[in-house]
């Protein structure tokens, strides 16, 4: 599903539009002319239909060079070592998320509670998955002739990054579970998801200013993304959490 004149929507599970397994989060597909990039890679339980919707975008999976993921939970990350053997793409992000990504065996093991409650199948498998390239707050990552921007955004969960891109057209935020549609956010009971630091993400992503805002999961914000950054913001002015994202039947 093309969104703009750079950007394909690839993915997206039962929190989205389905059109792909229903555990994956939103995929996003880069056209950045010479080479091309994926922000998240889905779950990676059922990796054809997301590879049929990149087919159908009509870019060759050949030219897919970068994989870019925002954080480590394994509706954003599971996908990424089928996708990486399949397309040679380098995988670029955080040091928290390499740790995490790359120790299969633990990955697994934290995953017995969500298996159990059937946020995961119970034959769900991580693939841990070696990163190639570790990216820091501010620094600039080339897809071609697009030129993305890393933002520390950690609250949902510790090493969660978001990505923004300026085109001649328009500023696009990719924010993975740190700001969905509508101001909400995902608070779970984990270790590392932290209230204050959500808030804090939110208060810096609200100087990007996005004319479309996509995320991890919700529908795509295709214009006056802003107004949706400034929805959590309100919230937050007035002493309360943002809304918290209802995901039924989890």
């Amino acid at each position: 599903m093309q969104l703009s004149a750079r950007v394909h929507l690839v993915g997206s599970g039962i929190l989205g539009l389905s059109l792909t397994d229903e555990y994956d989060c939103n995929v996003y597909l880069l056209d950045g002319g010479t080479e091309c990039a994926l922000i998240d890679t889905g779950a990676g339980y059922r990796l054809q239909p997301l590879l049929d919707e990149i087919a159908r975008s009509g870019i060759d999976p050949g030219r897919i060079g970068r994989i870019l993921l925002t954080h480590k939970h394994a509706d954003h990350s599971g996908g990424t070592a089928e996708l990486k053997r399949l397309t040679g793409a380098s995988v670029h992000a955080t040091e928290t998320t390499a740790r995490a990504v790359g120790d299969a065996d633990t990955f697994n093991r934290g995953l017995e509670r969500a298996r159990r409650s059937g946020a995961y199948p119970a034959d769900y498998v991580f693939r841990g998955v070696e990163i190639d390239e570790i990216v820091r707050h501010g620094d600039l990552v080339a897809v071609g002739e697009l030129e993305l921007r890393v933002i520390d955004t950690p609250g949902h969960c510790a090493g969660h990054c978001s990505f923004v891109m300026h085109t001649g057209e328009a500023t696009l935020l990719f924010t993975g579970d740190a700001l969905l549609p509508g101001g909400q956010v995902v608070l779970q009971p984990i270790a590392d998801c932290s209230v204050p630091e959500t808030v804090a993400s939110i208060e810096l992503l609200g100087s990007v200013e996005p004319d479309l805002l996509l995320s991890g999961h919700g529908a795509p914000v295709l214009a006056d993304g802003r107004r949706h950054v400034e929805f959590a913001l309100a919230r937050i002015r007035a002493g309360k959490v943002p809304d918290q994202l209802v995901i039924p039947g989890r």
